[in-house]
């Protein structure tokens, strides 16, 4: 059984106990909306709606909840223990969608692009890695769930690396520089704030700039979402919701000084050093949103066996 076929029959018995929730109404809170989120700087119009008042301002009182990985945070969502995840990865959602689909819509997406990297691939200084081809028979450091490490290897095979060789080790953000410097791994595909933390200290060097813009630019590999259910049950706050993010997503456009100053310190712990040299992926809003973007990552996934057969988006953006 490969990954994606797990993946499937997971979301299989999860959509069936969604269902449960929904059928008896215990699906969704009608006066605060769960947020879940990652920590990572992906979900930094979470934490730019919190505080610059932007759920406040659209009426929308919400509890914050963390989760270290994406399939953790759309399980949780698939479930009904969420209402919004702020970014996560989109693949397993496009596997829930080929399973039942109409579950979870799309608010936003990342705009990954090499000139601004989500993610690279980083050594320490002293490694003896000093390209892709060094990682052969090594072990390598990702982000936990499936989605890092299948678009990891998928592109270290287009490049010629023999990833047979490879251990990929799921690592949460916290541990995953301290287990690059103990050298229990000789590699991490990390993500922002990791990687300027870690490069800006002068211990590590990135070898590789990103790996998702490299196998497809204007790659929307991580999207905010939110559960159908809960539009269903709460369309005006849903639509509440998405505005705060929108409005979210805008000041980070217009304003992206003062989110180095104010939120980027406040929220990911980071000196003021750090937090101006971040990389901010941009992304795109519920309204600027374009499906074709969106169908072109999930061919590619297709194309790579990493989704058992084609599936159209077209029914899962939220479209106003």
């Amino acid at each position: 059984m490969n990954a994606a076929q797990g993946l499937i029959i997971g979301f299989v018995a999860l959509l069936l106990i969604g269902g449960i929730f929904l059928f008896s109404g215990e699906a969704t809170n009608n006066t605060t909306v769960r947020v879940g989120y990652l920590p990572i700087l992906g979900d930094l119009p979470v934490f730019v709606a919190q505080e610059k008042g932007f759920f406040e301002k659209n009426s929308v009182q919400v509890e914050l909840i963390r989760f270290e990985s994406s399939n953790l945070a759309v399980e949780a969502l698939v479930r009904g223990d969420i209402d919004v995840l702020g970014e996560g990865s989109i693949v397993p959602v496009l596997i829930a969608e080929q399973i039942d689909p109409g579950n979870i819509k799309l608010i936003s997406y990342l705009d990954i692009v090499s000139e601004t990297p989500f993610d690279q691939l980083i050594v320490k200084s002293d490694s003896s890695i000093l390209n892709l081809n060094g990682l052969a028979g090594k072990k390598i450091g990702v982000f936990p769930g499936s989605t890092s490490a299948a678009l990891l290897r998928h592109f270290l095979e287009q490049k010629g690396v023999d990833v047979s060789t490879i251990t990929f080790v799921q690592l949460p953000p916290s541990n995953q520089l301290p287990t690059l410097e103990s050298g229990s791994i000789d590699a991490l595909l990390s993500f922002e704030p990791t990687t300027t933390i870690a490069l800006e200290s002068g211990s590590y060097t990135s070898i590789y700039g990103s790996v998702f813009a490299s196998l497809l630019n204007h790659s929307p590999q991580g999207a905010g979402m939110m559960s159908t259910a809960f539009i269903q049950k709460n369309p005006i706050l849903a639509q509440q919701t998405v505005h705060a993010f929108d409005d979210a997503i805008e000041y980070m456009q217009t304003n992206e000084q003062d989110v180095r100053e104010t939120v980027i310190p406040k929220y990911f712990k980071l000196s003021p050093q750090v937090s101006q040299k971040v990389q901010i992926t941009h992304s795109i809003s519920s309204d600027e949103m374009d499906p074709s973007i969106v169908q072109a990552f999930a061919n590619l996934l297709t194309e790579l066996g990493e989704l058992p057969h084609a599936v159209n988006v077209n029914g899962l953006l939220f479209l106003q």
